[in-house]
């Protein structure tokens, strides 16, 4: 089955968005890389608030949380 359909890379194009899913695989492993690391051990709730502590920062938006 072919999703050809789906991929509208013309306006993805056109909109100046990524059309490849390079940049999220490399962002997704830096991600792991920080968080699993030999000897750390995350219970949900603090996987959850390291994730949105992470995502802040790489959005510069980290002085949002603490308001």
């Amino acid at each position: 089955m072919s999703n050809w359909g789906h991929r509208n890379y013309a306006g993805m194009a056109a909109r100046n968005a990524p059309i490849g899913s390079g940049s999220m695989e490399s962002a997704f492993s830096q991600f792991q890389y920080r968080l699993k690391r030999r000897g750390q051990f995350w219970s949900p709730r603090g996987l959850a608030n390291m994730s949105i502590v992470d995502v802040a920062v790489k959005n510069d938006t980290l002085e949002c949380l603490w308001n």
